[in-house]
C-alpha cells in the first residue's frame, strides 16, 4: 500500500510542477485574476507533494523509546497539515486576488494564451486524477461514491490526492468560463468572480480533508470487514473460547494496532490458553497482514 501511495504522490507531483510553471507563465502574460488563483492552487498542490513524501519518509522510522508504537501517524499528521494550512491558505489567496480584481481596471491581456493554458492544465490534472483513482479502486467497493471511500478508507495520500485534483479540475472549469464571459462581455468583473469562486473550492476541500485527516489522527479502528475476519480468525480452531471485546486503531494505513480481551474455560491451563493464543495471533495476521502488535488478555466470562 506505501508503494501505490508512493507512486501516486509522485505522479501527482510531477503533474503539479508543470502546471505550476505554465499556469505562472501565462498568468504574468495575461494578468488574470482566475489564472493566477490557479497559478496559487497549483503552488499549493505541489507544496503538498512535499509534506506527503515527508510524511511517508519519517511514519518508517522505526519504534523507539519514546514512540514505543512507532512513527506511522506521521502519514496522517501530513496530510491534517496540507488541509490546514496549504489548502486554507490558497483559497484566501484566491479570494483576496478576486477581490482585489474587481475594484481594478486591468485589462486581460493575450487571452489566447490564457484559455490555451487552462486546457493544456486541465488534460494534465485529467491524467493525475485518473492516477488517484486507479489507485483507489484497488480498496473502493462496488458503487461506492468517492466522498463515503475518503470516509472509510485510512490511506490518507490516495484521498488527498483524489480531491485535490478534483478540486484542480473544478478550479480549472471555473477559470475557463469565468475568462470566456469575460472575454465573451469585455467585462473583467466574471474574471475576479471566477477567482473567488476558486478560493470558495479549495476552502470546501480544505474542510473536508481537515475533518477526515483528523479523525485519522485521534485514532480510527478496522472497517466492519476487516474486524469480522479478525473475529472469525480468532474463533477458528484451538481452545473454545468468547470474544469479550476487540479494539484496534489504525497507526498507519499498513500498520493496525489490536487488543484483545477473550474469555477461555476457567479449567484450561496457563499452557493450553499460551499455545492457543499463539495460534489465534498467526491466524489472525494471515487473514490480516496489516494487523502488527496484538495485545492479548486472557479471562474467564462473567454475566
Amino acid at each position: 500500500m506505501e508503494e501505490s501511495s508512493r507512486s501516486t504522490v509522485v505522479v501527482a507531483s510531477l503533474t503539479n510542477l508543470a502546471i505550476l510553471i505554465v499556469k505562472v507563465i501565462a498568468a504574468v502574460i495575461t494578468g488574470s485574476a482566475s489564472l493566477f488563483s490557479e497559478s496559487a492552487h497549483s503552488a499549493v498542490d505541489f507544496a503538498n507533494q512535499g509534506f506527503l513524501f515527508f510524511g511517508l519518509k519519517r511514519s518508517k522510522r522505526g519504534r523507539d523509546y519514546e514512540h514505543p508504537f512507532g512513527y506511522g501517524p506521521e502519514r496522517y499528521l501530513s496530510s491534517y497539515t496540507v488541509a490546514v494550512t496549504l489548502f486554507f491558505l490558497g483559497s484566501l489567496l484566491s479570494i483576496r486576488e478576486g477581490i482585489i480584481k474587481l475594484s481594478s481596471s486591468s485589462r486581460i491581456e493575450s487571452p489566447t494564451v490564457a484559455l490555451a493554458v487552462l486546457v493544456l492544465s486541465f488534460l494534465l490534472e485529467a491524467n493525475s486524477y485518473r492516477k488517484a483513482s486507479k489507485e483507489a479502486k484497488k480498496e473502493r467497493g462496488a458503487g461506492q461514491s468517492i466522498f463515503k471511500f475518503a470516509k472509510e478508507t485510512k490511506n490518507s495520500e490516495v484521498f488527498l490526492i483524489m480531491f485535490e485534483d478534483l478540486g484542480a479540475l473544478v478550479g480549472i472549469m471555473i477559470a475557463l468560463l469565468a475568462l470566456l464571459a469575460s472575454i465573451v462581455t469585455k467585462n473583467e468583473f466574471f474574471d475576479a468572480l471566477g477567482s473567488i469562486f476558486i478560493g470558495v473550492v479549495l476552502s470546501f476541500i480544505s474542510f473536508f480533508i481537515y475533518r477526515e485527516s483528523k479523525s485519522l489522527i485521534v485514532g480510527e479502528g478496522v472497517s466492519k470487514g476487516d474486524l469480522s475476519k479478525i473475529e472469525k480468525a480468532l474463533l477458528e480452531g484451538g481452545l473454545p473460547k468468547r470474544i469479550i471485546y476487540i479494539r484496534s486503531m489504525h497507526l498507519s494505513p499498513d500498520d493496525v494496532l489490536l487488543t484483545l480481551k477473550v474469555a477461555y474455560d476457567p479449567f484450561a491451563t496457563m499452557a493450553q490458553v499460551a499455545v492457543d493464543i499463539d495460534e489465534a495471533e498467526a491466524r489472525i495476521r494471515g487473514a490480516l497482514p496489516i494487523v502488527g502488535q496484538i495485545f492479548f488478555e486472557p479471562d474467564v466470562y462473567h454475566d
